[in-house]
């Protein structure tokens, strides 16, 4: 954010907090939320901007015909929570942006608290409120990391046969009262204040999970970058944890999603997407190097039916042979050339550029070999041939961004 914005948003005025609210088929959630807001007259100069992820139960009617003054985002299809979230930041500028769940009401002052804090504490990149219960009690929003027993206590059927077992109680939290504020690990993503500077330089939530531990990853993120997560119990909020996001996806697919972004989280925080990319990179070697023997083979075999309309002798096999590792050479050359052995951890949108560019190496492949074995063998068009090889190997190099 530029300094001219920063000067038009005075850190100890609300107008430089950014509201963002995702909602997907909460028609009367979200209505419940906003009401609650502009009930409290400090709240009114809040910028607020609601992501409709494809909801089709009236929700932007509701918010144009009784909210005008909110910016709204509708989405043609349900984008998920994390991409949802980052449109949210990019409506407006602020100097702080509080992520909330409709299903989340505010209580007098609550705002403000978090907002006083975060002036107090230039270091915090994240702030967690209290969450209470629908019926006054403590909510558990308070939480340490991560680990692989606690994802498998947490995400999967195991937890539903042990319930209350160590692994969770300590993940949650629950050693400690929650009436002080302290740093921790990361605070539950249904109310949380973030420095929007501390958004932009991360680079907003992590688009690679669709739904679940977003929240723990944008904390995780600003935690490894030297930067402060804060639980702060002065402000209070009620959070009716209806989790809403499952309504999103019913049944078997909340679970699938549930299991995938743990999945997701566990490589990407234990170094598990290069093992993963690296061992992907292996395999593909393996059968790229199986692809170019075939590739021999298969020329050989076009040798022979060529034979019948040309003159000179066919060659040997063994003086074929000796051509296996040239075409070995050549066809790796060609996916390296084409950027098929490129560590990627998101290629989102790629796979018919990669099949483009391997199909097309794989004709540039064959023609050298083609070509290789003409020349020795003194056919009139070898030299065609070449330029024809060079020809596809430009354009695949070209058509895969390379």
């Amino acid at each position: 954010m530029s300094s001219e914005e920063l000067d038009k948003y005075p850190a100890d005025a609300m107008e430089g907090v950014l509201l963002v609210l995702v909602a997907h088929n909460e028609h009367d959630d979200l209505r419940s939320c906003l009401d609650h807001l502009f009930s409290e007259p400090e709240n009114k100069d809040l910028r607020i901007t609601v992501v409709d992820n494809a909801s089709r139960d009236g929700t932007a009617e509701m918010l144009q015909r009784h909210f005008p003054d909110v910016r709204v985002i509708r989405n043609e299809k349900n984008r998920g929570y994390g991409p949802a979230v980052n449109q949210g930041v990019r409506s407006c500028p602020s100097l702080y942006t509080l992520v909330m769940n409709p299903d989340v009401r505010t209580h007098p002052g609550a705002i403000r608290s978090l907002v006083d804090f975060m002036d107090a504490n230039p270091d915090a990149a994240v702030v967690g409120p209290k969450l209470l219960n629908p019926d006054g009690s403590l909510q558990f929003s308070a939480r340490r990391f991560y680990t692989l027993k606690t994802l498998l206590y947490r995400r999967t059927p195991l937890g539903w046969a042990f319930p209350g077992n160590f692994a969770v109680r300590d993940h949650l939290m629950m050693d400690w009262e929650h009436d002080e504020a302290r740093d921790v690990d990361w605070v539950l993503g249904g109310c949380v204040l973030f420095r929007t500077s501390c958004l932009e330089q991360s680079g907003g939530f992590d688009e690679r999970y669709f739904l679940y531990l977003e929240d723990t990853d944008i904390c995780r993120t600003a935690r490894e970058s030297g930067l402060r997560v804060r639980y702060f119990p002065g402000a209070v909020f009620t959070h009716f944890h209806k989790q809403a996001s499952r309504q999103w996806l019913r049944g078997r697919r909340a679970q699938v999603h549930h299991l995938a972004s743990g999945i997701k989280y566990y490589l990407k925080w234990n170094g598990g997407w290069k093992k993963l990319l690296v061992a992907r990179c292996l395999v593909l070697l393996l059968l790229d190097a199986l692809i170019a023997v075939a590739g021999f083979w298969a020329a050989w075999n076009l040798r022979i039916v060529l034979q019948a309309f040309v003159s000179s002798p066919m060659p040997a096999y063994e003086t074929h042979a000796a051509l296996v590792v040239p075409a070995l050479v050549c066809w790796m050359a060609s996916l390296v050339f084409t950027g098929s052995y490129v560590l990627k951890e998101s290629g989102r949108g790629t796979a018919p550029r990669v099949l483009m560019a391997g199909f097309l190496a794989g004709i540039a492949t064959t023609l050298g070999l083609m070509a290789s074995d003409f020349y020795r063998s003194g056919f009139p068009f070898s030299r065609t041939i070449i330029l024809a090889g060079l020809v596809f190997f430009a354009k695949a190099g070209i058509l895969s961004g390379a």
